[in-house]
């Protein structure tokens, strides 16, 4: 072999091994599920592009308005990370805790989510240049990561998910009324719950003990993607895939406030909403699409119609029918403590669950120390574990950025008043799977 030829295949070599490195430095991650810990997550995500770039210049987008990032249901960075050599991409897309299971589980076209393109991201100025409200600038894509805020074990969904043990911290939720609500509605029981979810409504004694409190106080709810729907059915000791009688606001107001008019026990099939259709209220992940058992498809859209009076409300059956003309009623559901803190602000009331109450949230927009012992030891138990579950093996690169989303939760969760949740690791009790007991 001549001098030449030798040169040759060794600038080929070099170049090939150029290639495959810079390939492998640029790392792409998707993440779907739960929308419980959104905020913890997507802070804690925010801050590893801050310390990466250094505060030169990495993108951003997502779908809330400018500056609520750690709101948005779809976000992408794009920019250095620590750790990770070349350029790091993190698409996140919260399509609900079971629903995210799935996606991962079983990828296809059918339960892929939606994920920002590249096409949303500003030109990179300044540290963290931000693109908002951003729509039609989305592709459905395969997803690694879920977050959820159930195990798997308390799912339909099937497949070897890794890790064996996938908790990142405790997830809060609690019982809460809409704008309205009287003096004497301060808790539901387990007994309660079960009657009211099971029958659709329940005349205000039931919670008051008051017997002319005849007003009626009706079930609202997610759907069967949802890891809040699977939490308060494990809970409530419902059992998860049993069927439930709720209902949703069909004319819930305008914007973000005014009085819901209308609501309709949801129609199999989902329900048409200021004129609008919504598949996403069926309930099809356990084959139960059928009426009453479908419910919101995000926890946002529940928590606003929650801010809203229902003085006059007309009360629909499934085939439209008026099952009670215009009357003051009540609706009362299970939500996380991320979404009801802004209920509440817009006129819900936080309410006990099975007699303990986290006070400090229908004052204030943090978990006072005497509420967070109540659900270190034990007392408080309207919480499940939040997990984050991948498919397969991960790279160096991806087992960079998983690490590091899990390491920046807790300090994410601190850094919020403990609303979103609680670290796991100052929790003095736990409990061995979704609903079970409380126990050190």
């Amino acid at each position: 072999m001549n001098i030449r030829n030798i040169r040759n295949i060794l600038t080929g070599t070099i170049a090939l091994a150029t290639l495959t490195t810079t390939v492998k430095a640029d790392v792409e991650v998707r993440i779907t599920g739960a929308t419980a810990f959104r905020t913890a997550a997507i802070n804690a995500l925010k801050a590893q592009f801050d310390i990466g770039n250094n505060g030169v210049s990495y993108a951003y987008a997502h779908n809330k308005a400018a500056g609520s990032v750690n709101a948005a249901d779809r976000v992408t960075f794009k920019g250095k990370f620590p750790g990770v050599a070349g350029t790091t991409t993190v698409r996140v897309s919260h399509n609900g805790s079971v629903e995210g299971l799935r996606a991962i589980a079983v990828p296809n076209t059918t339960n892929n989510p939606f994920f920002i393109t590249d096409a949303a991201l500003s030109a990179p100025s300044g540290s963290g240049a931000e693109t908002a409200a951003v729509s039609g600038t989305t592709a459905q894509q395969v997803a690694k990561f879920s977050y959820t805020d159930v195990l798997q074990s308390s799912t339909p969904v099937t497949g070897a998910l890794e890790p064996s043990d996938p908790k990142i911290g405790v997830t809060l939720f609690t019982m809460i009324a809409n704008d309205g609500a009287p003096a004497g509605l301060t808790n539901v029981s387990f007994q309660q719950f079960k009657a009211l979810f099971s029958n659709g409504s329940q005349p205000l004694s039931l919670f008051t003990g008051v017997a002319g409190d005849t007003n009626l106080v009706y079930a609202t709810g997610r759907n069967d993607g949802s890891g809040t729907r699977t939490a308060y059915m494990a809970e409530s000791q419902l059992g998860i895939s049993t069927i439930v009688s709720q209902f949703v606001a069909t004319s819930p107001g305008s914007g973000t406030a005014g009085a819901v008019s209308v609501i309709q026990k949801v129609p199999a099939g989902g329900a048409t909403i200021n004129g609008t259709f919504d598949p996403t209220s069926a309930s099809t992940l356990w084959g139960q699409d059928l009426d009453g058992n479908g419910g919101y498809f995000s926890g946002s859209a529940l928590r606003d119609v929650l801010g809203r009076t229902t003085a006059s409300t007309v009360v629909l059956d499934a085939d439209g029918s008026t099952l009670e003309a215009a009357s003051q009623i009540h609706l009362v559901t299970w939500i996380s403590t991320a979404d009801a803190v802004p209920a509440r602000q817009a006129g819900a009331k936080i309410l006990g669950w099975n007699g303990s109450i986290l006070d400090s949230l229908n004052t204030g927009t943090t978990v006072s120390a005497t509420d967070l012992a109540k659900i270190t030891e034990g007392q408080y138990t309207a919480w499940t574990f939040q997990n984050l579950y991948y498919t397969g093996t991960l790279s160096a690169d991806e087992d960079t950025v998983y690490t590091a989303i899990k390491t920046g939760i807790p300090a994410s969760l601190v850094a919020a008043g403990y609303v979103p949740g609680v670290p796991a690791a100052i929790m003095n009790v736990s409990r061995g799977d979704d609903g079970a007991p409380v126990a050190p």
